[in-house]
């Protein structure tokens, strides 16, 4: 995960199976030299994309909630 953000040279959002059955999935966002412990814009993009009204992810540890309302369908 560490090296496609490297060749891209920007932040990337992994979303990964959930670490327990307490969580939906797990969330990693890694920018070429380190792994973040939060970056909204791709948050918010992994939780569009899941298509789940309400949903708990974990990101290093720290168990973010969120709810998403799709008025339309992703293109």
């Amino acid at each position: 995960m560490q090296s496609v953000a490297r060749v891209t040279g920007h932040e990337r959002g992994f979303v990964l199976a959930p670490p327990s059955a307490d969580y939906d999935h797990r969330f990693r966002v890694l920018v070429p030299n380190h792994e973040m412990e939060m970056c909204g814009h791709a948050t918010l993009g992994a939780r569009m994309r899941s298509r789940r009204g309400q949903s708990k992810q974990d990101a290093l540890g720290a168990a973010i909630l969120g709810r998403c309302r799709l008025d339309r369908p992703i293109q």
